[in-house]
Formats: structure tokens, sequence, C-alpha cells
């Protein structure tokens, strides 16, 4: 059985032959050690631009070299006091930082949000509400978690938090290259990569979060390619019998990490996470279809509709003739499938969180229109609903017989009409270049290549910075490290 990441074992696992090949990872040092390599690394660079400063360089040379210097000075006095201010429930211990390519990070990256974090949410609502209380978290929060979605208090303000994966996806070695079964999900649920199981992700509130990224990001794991590690000093959960630790412990008072805080309203990060929500709802419903009982019934459901050339969603409740209505046929065929129920009760509060977001954001744009920034609002949101991702899912939702898709197309209804008074829609064949690609301002933030930024998750940390001479333009167009973005955001 895999074991839970912890500080009692996480130097064991990420030194062991199924996390790196044997003979490539050396006995683990001491945490005094690690230390002592990353102040003398930190040093060597501090030591570096003044030397270069000493050289008479020329003035941008000496302007570039003076802002890395700051930096590294600055850098060397963070990691001395990120070592004296670890976070309650956490300890600093070795970990081997094995790099993995984009593509296995991308692979892992797009499991956890299809078909992890959901789940990882709820799991926590329904066993762990007391540590969730504990920490600060409300009650409405600790129900939405029950459902799958991100907590909230009641005014809809998210908490400042995040899915920590304890060992890191961009630096999970073997773990990459095959997938076992999770021991603390049911054992019908498919096999995970190890990153994505819950014994390896801890809620924690997004300051301590960022806390554990900056201290690896000091440590220079941004320099390592795929197949090269290294050990480091990495914040790591303590966990025991009586503390599962699948939610961070509540924290020392007055200490900088206190206080558990929310988002503060803004109706531009309310348009970019209401487009996650709809990859969400289109995750949760891919999944559902995948069913074979749920999808030979929507068929047939979608067969009777289209005789009387209607969407599924707009006739689900009324009577026809001979025949109970569409959505007591599919309660039925529900009724009789636990599987299907399961994956509904997930589907059915992401769908009702998409309408409750479109609403939302539009009302944001009409309370801004003629404002400062009216009009850059109403192009976002205008980018975003008019994306291929929030037109998919209203194309598929059509088809269900629930009343959240009723109420998605309604509401869908109304804001279309608006917007086309205020941004008139383009036919297609204007929309596009003469590449085939979609052309617009704001919409090609949405279209197919919006990436999923990991509210909910470790985003790759930044590479470290460092004084260059200038480069010519002939790397410009050369791709940006994909990190743990996913092609077309809690996103992280």
């Amino acid at each position: 059985m895999a074991q839970r990441v912890s500080a009692e074992t996480i130097t064991e696992i990420t030194s062991s032959p199924g996390f790196v090949p044997p003979g490539k990872v050396s006995t683990p040092p001491s945490p005094e050690d690690i230390i002592q390599t990353a102040r003398k690394e930190l040093d060597e660079r501090i030591a570096k631009f003044t030397r270069i400063l000493a050289g008479n360089p020329t003035e941008e040379d000496g302007r570039r070299a003076r802002e890395s210097l700051d930096k590294a000075r600055f850098q060397r006095k963070q990691f001395d006091q990120l070592l004296n201010e670890v976070p309650e429930g956490f300890k600093l211990v070795p970990v081997y930082y094995s790099k993995i390519t984009q593509d296995q990070n991308g692979a892992v990256h797009e499991e956890y949000l299809s078909n992890v974090r959901t789940r990882f949410l709820k799991f926590i609502g329904e066993n762990h509400a007391d540590a969730a209380r504990a920490l600060g978290v409300c009650e409405h929060g600790i129900e939405r978690m029950k459902m799958g979605l991100d907590p909230a208090d009641k005014e809809g303000r998210q908490y400042e938090m995040n899915i920590d994966h304890i060992i890191e996806r961009a630096g999970s070695g073997l773990w990459a290259v095959g997938k076992e079964k999770d021991p603390d999900q049911k054992p019908e649920v498919e096999d995970k990569f190890r990153q994505n199981h819950f014994g390896n992700l801890i809620l924690i509130p997004t300051k301590i979060h960022d806390y554990k990224n900056t201290l690896n990001g000091l440590q220079k794991i941004g320099t390592l390619q795929p197949g090269e590690g290294r050990w480091i000093l990495m914040m790591t959960p303590e966990r025991s019998e009586q503390n599962p630790a699948f939610i961070c412990p509540p924290q020392t008072p007055g200490s900088r990490w206190d206080i558990l805080s929310v988002k503060e309203k803004d109706p531009f990060n309310e348009i970019h996470h209401a487009d996650f929500t709809v990859k969400q709802a289109a995750d949760r419903l891919r999944e559902f279809r995948t069913n074979p009982v749920v999808d030979k019934a929507l068929q047939a459901i979608e067969e009777v509709a289209r005789t009387y050339k209607r969407d599924v969603a707009q006739m689900a409740n009324d009577n026809i003739k001979g025949r109970r209505s569409l959505s007591k046929i599919f309660n039925d065929v529900l009724e009789h499938d636990e599987a299907a129920r399961e994956a509904e009760k997930l589907l059915a509060p992401a769908l009702k969180e998409v309408a409750n977001n479109l609403t939302k954001c539009f009302d944001g744009v009409a309370d801004n229109l003629g404002g400062d920034k009216g009009n850059k609002l109403l192009h976002n949101f205008n980018g975003f609903f008019r994306s291929n991702a929030m037109r998919t899912l209203r194309e598929n939702t059509a088809k269900l017989p629930m009343p959240e898709a009723k109420e998605i197309a309604d509401i869908c209804k109304t804001i279309e009409a608006d917007l086309n008074m205020l941004i008139p829609p383009k036919p297609r064949s204007e929309e596009r270049s003469a590449e085939g690609k979609p052309k617009g301002d704001a919409r090609k933030n949405f279209n197919g290549q919006s990436a999923r930024k990991p509210r909910n998750d470790n985003a790759a940390a930044p590479k470290q910075g460092g004084w260059k001479k200038k480069k010519k333009n002939k790397d410009k167009n050369k791709s940006n490290d994909r990190g743990s973005a996913r092609k077309g955001g809690w996103h992280g």
C-alpha cells in the first residue's frame, strides 16, 4: 500500500528505487548540510556580481549587475528568514527533487484537474470538516467542499487557499511513469499517478503555499533539466493517526500565518475564475457521460427531443403524451446505478456554480459600464462568454434533463441578448485569420489555448533571476516552459 507523504516518510520515499533509478541518488544529507550548500550558492552569486561591478562594466551591464546583486542579497537574507518562520504543523526535511519532463508534468496536472481536485475537496468536506473549522473555514465553505467546490463564505468570497502537492509534480521522478490504486479512495476508482493520491495532497492557506514555493525556488530547482535532481530542504506536513493532515492545522495566534483570509472581490478575477469553473464543469460532464448507462439513456432522451425539435434541457419537465417527462425517465435511470448517482452529485453543483458565476460576472460588467474599467471588463467578459469552452458547455448541457442545465440555458439566453447589443458578434468566417486561427483580443485568451493556472496546485517555481548579457531576438519565438498550465486557473 502506498505511504502517505509526511515529514516522517518523504526522505525515504524520494530516495527509494520506486522514485529514482538505483545509483542516481546519494545518501540523504542532513538538513544542516543542505542549508550550508544553499547559503554557499547564494553567497557565490553575491560575490559574482560584486566582481562584475568592480571590473568597470558598461553602463547597461553595470545596471543589470546591480539589480542582480540586490536580488541576490535579498534572497540570502530571505533564505535565513524562511528557515526561522516554519508554519505550525510542518517541518523542513531533506527531499530529493527529481525533475520530470514537461509532457509528464502536463499529464499529471491534467489528471489532477480532471479527476482528482474535485474529489479531494469533497473528501475533506465529508471526512475532515472539524479540521477545516479549526483553520477558520465557515460552515458555508464546508458545505461547498462536500459538493466538490472551492470553499467560500456566504458572500461568495473564496478563501485564500491552495491544494498543495507535497512531493512537487515537477520534481516527482519515476512517479510520473506509472499509476497505482489510491488507498484513500474507493477500490473501484481507477489507478492514479502517485503525485495525485490523496496522501500526497494537503489543503493549505495561499501564504503558506507561497512560503513553500519560495523556499524551493531559492534552492535552484529551476535550473534542473529533466532527469536531473538534487537534495533540497522542503516544507512537509507532520502526520499522525490523530492528525492525518489533509488540511493545514491552526496556526500560532499572532504569527504571520495566523489569519485565514478571503479574496477581495475583483470583477476581472471573477471572469477568470468563471472560465476555470466552466472547464471543471466540462470535466464533470465528460466523466458523467463515460458511464455507459448514462450515455445510452441520454442518447434515447435526445432522440425524443429531436422529434419535437427542441433541446432536452428546455423540455425536460414537459408532459409528453403517452410518456413520462424526460427528467423523470432520466431520474429512474440514475436511481438504479450508484456510480451514475455519485457522478451526478458532482456534476449538478458544478453546473450550478457556472450559472451563478455567469450571473455574477455579467452583473459586474453592468455595474461598471461607463466607468474607467467598464470597457475592458466588457471586452474580457465577451471573450469568455463567446469562447470555445463556454460554447461547447452550452451545447452539451442543452442535452441534459437537469434543472441546472436549463438554468444555464436561460441565463445565457438573457446575457446573449444584452451582450449582442453591446458587442454584436461577428460571423465565424470573419473571426478567423488566413491560417484559420481565431482573431480577437480578449477572446484569444479563452479559445482553446487558455491555460488553467493551477490555483490549487504547485506552480513550477520561477527560475532564479540573474545577470545576463542582452540577447538578440533570435530566441524570442521559443516556447516558454509550460510548467503546470493546461491548454484549453484555485487554478492555481
